[in-house]
Formats: structure tokens, C-alpha cells, sequence
């Protein structure tokens, strides 16, 4: 296995388990979770070339008048991820 398999294998075995527990679904790399009106959303990105990933986080509102729909997204609010938002946040690492 090379350093991004690795790195993958390493969040689905360890972070996967913990999101499906607190309510999240969906497949790697791409996860979401309703919460009342809001859908959280939460992706990961590895370093192609392995050793580290990012994680960026993103909410939306579809019930009401939400402008964090990125622009030309055609997807239903259960199919986004948080790319097609225009407001999202990576977390520190």
C-alpha cells in the first residue's frame, strides 16, 4: 500500500465508525447529517501523494431561503457535499 492508501485506510477504519455513530451517512470521501432543517456536511480530501488530508465542514438550510448553494448546483439537498457550498470551512490541523 502506498503513504495515500495508507492515509485512507487509516480514516475509514478510525473516523468512519465514529461519524456513522453520531448520526452521519453516506461513503467516503463524502458525509452528511440532518439535524432538524439543517444538513451538516462533512468531506475529506487525502494528499495525493499520501501522509496527510484536510477535512472541511459545511451547513445547509434547504427549508428556507439558503444562499450557501453554490451557483449552477443542481443536486437535491441529500445528494450535496459540502464542494457544492459556497461557504465552507477547513479545519485546522
Amino acid at each position: 500500500m502506498n503513504n495515500k492508501e495508507v492515509m485512507r485506510s487509516a480514516i475509514r477504519e478510525y473516523t468512519v465508525p465514529k461519524l456513522q455513530e453520531r448520526g452521519f451517512t453516506g461513503r467516503y470521501p463524502h458525509f452528511r447529517r440532518k439535524m432538524g432543517d439543517c444538513i451538516e456536511l462533512v468531506s475529506f480530501q487525502t494528499n495525493s501523494w499520501g501522509g496527510s488530508f484536510t477535512v472541511e465542514v459545511s451547513a445547509i438550510f434547504p427549508g428556507g431561503t439558503d444562499t450557501n448553494f453554490a451557483n449552477g448546483c443542481d443536486k437535491s439537498p441529500e445528494e450535496m457535499t459540502v464542494f457544492d457550498t459556497n461557504r465552507r470551512y477547513r479545519l485546522p490541523g
